[in-house]
């Protein structure tokens, strides 16, 4: 019993030593300014090896895994937004995305001004491909920071699938010209110049930015082409195909797949063919 191995412990101190009476299988130890007693048990150790034992089983079975944030992720309660933002947050180190996603959104909902956890939830959300629900996130981003490139992306993204091609050009007008939108935006600015009828002029004005980038020459090559395919000119598509077959450095599957498209539709199957093969040998 517990009060029964406290009571064995019980010391009794006289001047500058101190007695200690132990029961059972304990031993008496007298100690001195330098020493002191020591009671070990069997079932002290025995104590000790099941903590380590349970936090073993607990590393191999799970328990501290990271889905566990997700299996028992409950929102907290009461529910302050700093309760699910440390939660999240937990998630995030844990790389539980998800629930990292879903205890962001509801700190969010408590505190819908942080601007700051705005932008980290919509993040979340849009690496999660919860689209819909980053949407308006991405359009409360926008009002706050017209520049913020990935929100702008998205909207830009949206317009485009909806078919809204001059509503997109307007969103990515605002866009910055840092980070991903460096490159991003020239290119989504070419395809959506093709989109709206505009000549190939607008195209390569949009691609401008680009051309004197060193290590591009293959991916504005392969995305002129496909632009020029697109639009039907077959003639400027051929030559920019070719430029990116030949452009040195080793071809890629995509710049494959894409030529050897371009070939079928074009009835030069034999050559698609022969293509195909070489990259098979060659790789």
């Amino acid at each position: 019993m517990l009060k029964e191995r406290v009571m064995n412990l019980l010391c009794l101190a006289s001047g500058r030593s101190r007695l200690c009476l132990a029961s059972g299988r304990s031993r008496l130890c007298l100690a001195s300014k330098r020493s002191r007693l020591c009671l070990a048990s069997k079932r002290s150790r025995l104590a000790r090896c099941a903590l380590v034992i349970g936090f073993g089983a607990a590393a191999i079975f799970g328990v501290l895994s990271p889905g566990f944030a997700r299996d028992n992720a409950e929102l907290p309660t009461p529910p302050l937004p700093t309760g699910s933002y440390l939660a999240g947050r937990f998630a995030q180190h844990a790389e539980d995305w998800k629930a990292a996603a879903r205890f962001m959104g509801d700190a969010l909902a408590r505190d819908p001004e942080d601007i700051d956890l705005l932008r980290r939830a919509y993040l979340l959300k849009l690496g999660e491909g919860r689209i819909t629900e980053a949407l308006p996130l991405a359009r409360r981003l926008v009002e706050h920071d017209p520049g913020a490139s990935l929100a702008v992306l998205l909207l830009v993204s949206e317009d485009a699938v909806a078919g809204r091609f001059d509503d997109a050009a307007q969103h990515l007008a605002t866009m910055s010209s840092e980070g991903v939108a460096r490159f991003a935006g020239p290119l989504l600015g070419a395809w959506l110049a093709q989109a709206r009828g505009q000549p190939p002029e607008a195209v390569e004005a949009a691609l401008a930015s680009l051309t004197s980038q060193k290590g591009l020459g293959v991916l504005l090559a392969l995305q002129r082409a496909m632009i020029a395919d697109v639009g039907g000119n077959t003639e400027a598509a051929a030559k920019w195909y070719n430029e990116a077959l030949n452009g040195g450095g080793p071809t890629t599957l995509r710049v494959v797949q894409a030529v050897g498209s371009f070939l079928h539709r074009n009835a030069h199957p034999d050559q698609a063919q022969t293509l195909y093969g070489l990259f098979a040998r060659e790789n």
